[in-house]
């Protein structure tokens, strides 16, 4: 079995999520310190950035047995936005 899927990049999401954070914080800082409209605009700007990036990890899987009985399981990872990798691969004789 080989499969490929497309999710959000924990690295990436992290990232806007810190982004968003600060913008927000930014915002509330200037309660009091900006007119009413600039601190609205600000409030409306960081409240309407995306929770979540775009689809930008492709994931590649695959997991059998071949016919010398040994058992396989593989996974990697990448992300063509920020470049995280990760992979992980396991073997066991089992016939």
């Amino acid at each position: 079995m080989s499969a490929d899927n497309w999710s959000v990049c924990p690295k990436c999401l992290e990232k806007m999520r810190k982004y968003k954070a600060d913008a927000i914080a930014k915002a509330e800082k200037s309660y009091g310190k900006v007119s009413v409209d600039e601190f609205q605009k600000a409030v409306k700007t960081a409240n309407a950035l995306p929770d979540e990036p775009d689809n930008t990890l492709r994931e590649d899987y695959s997991i059998g047995v071949d016919l010398d009985g040994m058992f396989y399981v593989s996974y990697a990872c990448s992300c063509s936005k920020c470049g995280f990798k990760f992979e992980f691969k396991e073997e066991k004789q089992v016939a």
